[in-house]
């Protein structure tokens, strides 16, 4: 048996890039939420928020989108939270790349997934 990984992937921006949204990133935690209470294994990049508000010049921009193109890189599904975002855009297109199934939505993503656990052949 094998648990589904999913990174979400949304704004955490009023799109200039320094102005964080509160709708948007609360969107995305309570999907992370929902998520493991389905027992999902979800992965949450907006949760990184907390880093950059303590230490704002400790991590470039670059550097977040690296870190996060590796843990999309062990995903099996992006759910991506509906709204404007040019890295959340770069990301699905980079799972996509991969052949990474994007989902936009968390209805339609529990309407395609409404399991958690999926058997996994080798």
């Amino acid at each position: 048996m094998y648990k589904l990984r999913v990174y979400i992937a949304g704004p955490m921006t009023n799109g200039d890039g320094n102005t964080y949204n509160p709708e948007k990133i609360r969107e995305a935690l309570e999907a992370y939420s929902l998520l493991i209470r389905y027992g999902f294994l979800p992965f949450c990049p907006q949760l990184s928020l907390i880093h950059a508000m303590m230490l704002p010049q400790d991590v470039s921009y670059a550097e977040w989108l690296e870190h996060d193109f590796s843990w999309i890189d062990i995903c099996d599904v992006v759910l991506r939270i509906p709204g404007p975002s040019k890295g959340a855009d770069r990301e699905c297109e980079y799972a996509e790349g991969l052949g990474i199934r994007v989902v936009e939505g968390l209805d339609n993503f529990l309407t395609a997934y409404p399991e958690p656990i999926v058997c996994k052949t080798t």
